[in-house]
């Protein structure tokens, strides 16, 4: 009896050492560290320390270079292409030929009205003779009547002092005067038929001139429609396009060509609609031109949005590279502002212009805290921070969506 009693006692003792295992073995455990979902490699994450200062607020976009001046040339007359001087990319001037139309009726119209002027032509020429022929035979009958007016002036006055002394009769004298008289208003009448003469004569030359004037305008204009046949660029530059071909035909207004000065260009940048609304004239720009880097200012921005886009366009201050040219692609930094003393970080994924949100914040021991945290403006690569960090703090700048996900309050970064 006494053995069995002493068995049982023991058997007591052993139970309860088992909590106090349970206890070692979870200390231990502790002790070992947290679970592996709270351990972050170090290789695996991005970090960023927060700085203070002056903070440049950027709006980065991409787009093209562009001539500044440009001229679209269009068919002024119709016609078939019946030769092409220049091809896209070839350097022109403004006198360059770049295509050859035909159109057989055109120049149809263009001989019948030159053969049209030459006959006007000539019968003005005809019509000046023959009134120079009219004139001068008015002007000698004038001519003669005033000079025997002037003898017969003469006969009166002689007849006249002889009657007085009674050496010729009254009726001598009188026929002398008569005659006299007769003759002055004969050299009347002629002298102002003359001057009616010449007046109606100038108006029949002058109607006759207009006729060919008419013509002659009207030649000037088939002129220049031929003329039009030769298709020049209009423009010193760049000839960016000509979609047409030999033996294509051609309407009155049908695009020919796009040439572009290459002295003269611009930026056309496309910005992210988001980030539109804090753009304004005049912004300083940094272009990127294949690594040459040139700075402008924004002189105009688009008022419809494309694509989820606005386009700004960019005027250069700096000279180009010398192989810049019309659609090189270029990326371009826009100065929107600067915040002075101000705190900020390379942006974090998932932070937001204006926006709360939650960074890991790291320690010195390697343990990263889930603090709250207010931003401020923003560029494509930084983003200010107005509340919950401070200069010098480093935080994790990857994708943390996974362990907020998981209500992860802190992280062990190893």
């Amino acid at each position: 009896m006494d053995i069995a009693k002493q068995a049982k006692k023991g058997w007591n003792k052993k139970w309860l050492l088992l909590p106090a295992l349970v206890a070692v073995l979870g200390l231990g455990w502790g002790l070992q560290g947290p679970s592996a979902k709270r351990r972050v490699a170090r290789a695996d994450v991005d970090i960023a320390t927060v700085q203070k200062g002056d903070f440049q607020v950027l709006v980065q976009g991409f787009g093209t270079l562009a001539s500044a001046r440009q001229r679209v040339v269009t068919a002024q007359v119709k016609g078939v292409v019946e030769q092409i001087a220049v091809r896209p990319g070839a350097q022109v001037k403004a006198d360059t030929l770049l295509l050859t139309l035909s159109d057989p009726e055109l120049e149809q119209q263009y001989q019948d009205a030159k053969l049209a002027l030459e006959k006007e032509e000539s019968a003005l020429a005809a019509l000046k003779l023959e009134q120079g022929v009219d004139l001068s035979r008015q002007r000698q009958e004038v001519l003669r009547l005033k000079g025997e007016m002037e003898l017969a002036a003469l006969e009166f006055k002689a007849k006249d002092d002889l009657a007085k002394k009674g050496v010729v009769s009254k009726l001598e004298q009188a026929k002398a005067k008569l005659h006299h008289e007769q003759l002055q208003r004969q050299w009347r009448f002629e002298k102002q038929r003359l001057e009616e003469l010449a007046d109606l004569l100038k108006q029949r030359r002058q109607i006759q001139a207009n006729q060919v004037e008419r013509l002659n305008r009207q030649l000037a204009l088939v002129s220049d429609r031929k003329a039009a046949l030769k298709v020049r660029a209009g423009l010193d530059g760049v000839l960016q396009s000509l979609p047409v071909e030999v033996g294509q035909s051609l309407q009155l207004g049908e695009r020919l060509a796009q040439v572009g000065a290459q002295d003269e260009m611009l930026a056309k940048v496309d910005i992210p609609q988001g980030q539109a609304g804090a753009l304004a004239l005049g912004d300083a720009v940094d272009i990127d031109i294949r690594g040459t880097k040139v700075k402008g200012s924004v002189s105009r921005i688009e008022p419809l949005v494309k694509g989820g886009t606005i386009r700004v366009e960019v005027a250069l201050d700096d000279k180009l590279p010398a192989d810049a040219r019309p659609q090189m692609h270029i990326q371009a930094s826009i100065h929107t502002a600067t915040l002075h003393h101000s705190l900020y970080v390379s942006r974090p994924t998932n932070a937001y212009e204006g926006q709360r949100g939650r960074l890991y914040r790291l320690g010195k021991d390697g343990k990263a805290q889930l603090v709250p945290v207010r931003f401020g403006a923003g560029s494509d690569e930084q983003i200010q921070i107005l509340d919950g960090l401070k200069a010098g703090d480093r935080i994790i700048a990857s994708d943390s969506s996974r362990w907020l996900q998981q209500q992860l309050d802190w992280l062990l970064i190893q």
